[in-house]
């Protein structure tokens, strides 16, 4: 059975905004910063990252299965500079349709929304709500800086994107571009 998220914009930006309050106490927070993709962003403590490339990946440390690659963790947060657009300077606008067009030709991805503006980082973005390809929820976005492409989303289990979702959210509020 597959569950959608079912987490409108205005859902998330509530989220956003109270998120930061329901990440538990006691939580420590380090900074990520990588001049490679020119991002920077605030990551608990107890969870771990791997770099590969224009890519990074975020995993809780109870969450990380050392048997299984990194893309097949139960629960992920990943930032990645899209290197795959070929044309320099993209509009988000015109991203956010590239974006779009690729999954959409994936037999594997299942999409319950259309795009929704949202900002991330100070900057304007776009969201939508997927199902992967293991068949886990997840929330996309897609945002330009400097005329260089950014997607970012978050994939867990169904019985684990709402227990990680207000860290999620607190991560995506320290995050920064260079």
């Amino acid at each position: 059975m597959v569950v959608f998220l079912s987490l409108s914009v205005v859902g998330f930006g509530v989220l956003l905004s109270i998120g930061i309050a329901s990440v538990s106490f006691g939580q420590q927070f380090l900074n990520y910063k990588s001049n490679t993709i020119g991002v920077q962003i605030d990551y608990p403590d107890k969870w771990v990252y791997t770099d590969f490339l224009e890519i990074v990946f975020f995993v809780p440390s109870n969450e990380s299965k050392p048997d299984k690659v990194v893309i097949e963790q139960e629960v992920l947060f990943i930032i990645a500079q899209d290197t795959s657009v070929i044309y320099q300077n993209i509009t988000l606008e015109s991203y956010m349709q590239y974006v779009k067009g690729r999954l959409e030709n994936r037999s594997d991805f299942v999409s319950n929304s259309e795009p929704q503006k949202t900002e991330l980082g100070d900057l304007p973005a776009y969201s939508m709500e997927f199902i992967n390809s293991r068949g886990m929820p997840g929330l996309l976005f897609a945002l330009v800086n400097n005329g260089k492409p950014y997607a970012i989303s978050y994939v867990a289990t169904e019985d684990k994107i709402y227990q990680y979702l207000p860290t999620v959210v607190k991560m995506l509020a320290t995050l920064k571009f260079s």
